[in-house]
């Protein structure tokens, strides 16, 4: 069971729970995968993004909630491709005589399917089941997004070292991955990917960006030298099921 618990963001945690319940009533429940719940990501597949398309879908899904008022502030394009898109959305929550201000993320594409998971919502009182990305969905979306430079945060590459290394299904985990490159119509060039791996640790901008990140999180055990073997590793694999 997942529980929504109290977090670094700039606003009261009750607003996750209600945003959970707030989908959970809307006719697009089936249709909605939960990425995060430390920083709300959305999934979908039932449409290709845009503005105009992601104004319409949320909008549709908060009129009909009556305990709490959502409303779109600003809409910013992060990633845009045919098959992959993803938007970060400002939304402005009136809340006891205040103005409150959330971030979510909405993403469309990748073919993910989620899993059925419980969510506590202690404030609330309720317990509901949503859609949740395993484990091995999450570390196939975080493999293309760095293979693809789709990095919105440098943090990307420390989950997904750590993630790499817990308990995962590899069989599973490599049909996902199969299934994403497929979604998005793109060939697995395996060779062209390892180029991609090598310049990493060539590009000056990126290196930088893991340097300060290391200097903030200063009990990280692992270098990019790591994380390219991961990458790799993870390549060989991929290669071994084509042949």
């Amino acid at each position: 069971m997942i529980k929504i618990k109290n977090s670094e963001n700039l606003y009261p945690t009750i607003f996750k729970e209600h945003l959970l319940l707030c989908l959970l009533k809307s006719s697009y429940k089936e249709d909605i995968i939960i990425e995060d719940v430390e920083n709300i990501t959305l999934l979908t597949s039932i449409i290709k993004l845009n503005s105009y398309t992601i104004n319409k879908f949320l909008k549709e899904i908060f009129n009909n909630y009556k305990e709490l008022s959502f409303k779109i502030s600003n809409v910013n394009m992060l990633y845009y491709t045919n098959t992959y898109q993803k938007y970060e959305v400002l939304l402005s929550i009136r809340f006891n005589d205040y103005n409150w201000t959330m971030k979510i993320n909405v993403e469309s594409g990748l073919n993910l399917k989620g899993k059925d998971e419980a969510f506590h919502l202690p404030k609330l009182k309720k317990r509901i089941i949503f859609k949740y990305l395993t484990k091995e969905e999450k570390l196939a979306k975080m493999f293309y997004q760095i293979m693809e430079n789709i990095l919105a945060s440098i943090d990307i590459l420390d989950k997904f070292y750590t993630l790499y290394y817990s308990k995962i299904d590899d069989e599973l985990f490599l049909s996902i991955l199969e299934n994403i490159y497929s979604s998005t119509k793109e060939k697995l060039n395996i060779n062209e990917q390892i180029k991609k791996i090598n310049n990493l640790k060539e590009n000056k901008i990126f290196r930088s960006k893991w340097h300060r990140y290391t200097l903030k999180k200063t009990d990280i055990k692992f270098n990019l030298n790591d994380i390219q073997f991961c990458l790799k590793n993870i390549l060989a694999k991929l290669k071994e099921r084509v042949v």
